[in-house]
């Protein structure tokens, strides 16, 4: 019965609600000038949320609310304005995408279908054509950045992996890679005006993604959904 509850809640809007209206108030007042204490409190609360919504549901992957700790970790790290701060943000996401490439790698399919394959060969071309453009412009951070690129990679392919048989999952990945590809081609390349706002409205629409769709597929799993 608790079980029953807790996926009746889980399947409802109100969640996710919520977590889109955390996501746009961090957004919209992210240049607002209110204190950093503050600005890293609204940035962090939306992927809280998200935790707090893995550990509700009965049965969810342990590595979920993992990986949204890290990633959590990371958004308050990078909100940070010494260089320092963003190595360390940069292995907190790693971190994190280190565990989603864990957990999605345990619930992979048994085969590599057709549509598989042409998801993975895409995630191989954007790579290679980010790849092409940040690493050379990437200076004294080319070993955690190529670190990085082989960590959200492998987070990509295995989310193509999965069994979860919706887009949800994949789409949530590579709006992921997208995210970050934008903060990369930001700092390193060619700084443009709306690159802060369009990397957090892709980042919480990618752990939104992953988030709900990770929790679908166990639902499922465990006969709840």
């Amino acid at each position: 019965m608790d079980l029953l509850r807790q996926s009746s809640f889980m399947n409802s809007k109100i969640p996710w609600i919520a977590y889109a209206a955390l996501a746009f108030s961090y957004v919209l007042l992210m240049f607002s000038g209110l204190p950093l204490v503050l600005l890293v409190i609204l940035k962090v609360l939306p992927i809280a949320l998200l935790i707090a919504l893995a550990l509700r549901q009965g049965g969810a992957p342990v590595h979920l609310p993992i990986a949204l700790f890290f990633s959590g970790c990371g958004d308050a790290l990078l909100a940070l304005p010494h260089e320092t701060w963003f190595v360390y943000g940069l292995a907190a996401f790693l971190l994190a995408q280190v565990t989603y490439a864990a957990g999605f790698f345990r619930a992979r399919r048994a085969t590599v279908d057709s549509r598989a394959k042409r998801r993975l060969m895409l995630i191989a071309l954007f790579m290679s054509a980010i790849a092409v453009g940040v690493l050379p412009a990437s200076g004294d951070l080319l070993i955690p950045v190529v670190a990085y690129f082989l960590a959200i990679s492998a987070m990509a392919c295995t989310a193509a992996l999965h069994r979860y048989t919706g887009l949800m999952l994949f789409a949530g990945a590579f709006i992921f890679v997208v995210s970050d590809s934008i903060i990369a081609l930001n700092k390193f390349v060619m700084p443009f005006d709306g690159a802060r706002h369009a990397i957090m409205l892709t980042y919480y629409a990618a752990q939104g993604l992953i988030v709900k769709s990770v929790l679908n597929d166990s639902a499922g799993q465990h006969g709840c959904g």
